[in-house]
């Protein structure tokens, strides 16, 4: 199951988003913690540089929390 992620943590065009990591330490009964990393495609010096300026938030990691069960 593919689980969308929120719209202001999506991944732009030219992003990855990988390393997902489940956090159960912090997850609550019926949900699970989890975070991911997200990185350019383009790794040029001045399209990381333009990309960091244009929204920081997508150099940091991300986090959501997946709903398990019906």
């Amino acid at each position: 199951i593919k689980a969308p992620l929120p719209r202001d943590t999506a991944p732009r065009d030219g992003a990855a988003v990988y390393n997902p990591q489940a956090h159960p330490q912090l997850s609550d009964d019926g949900r699970l913690l989890l975070s991911y990393d997200v990185n350019w495609l383009d790794a040029s010096a001045s399209a990381v540089s333009e990309n960091v300026n244009r929204n920081v938030a997508l150099y940091r990691p991300g986090f959501l929390r997946l709903k398990l069960g019906d």
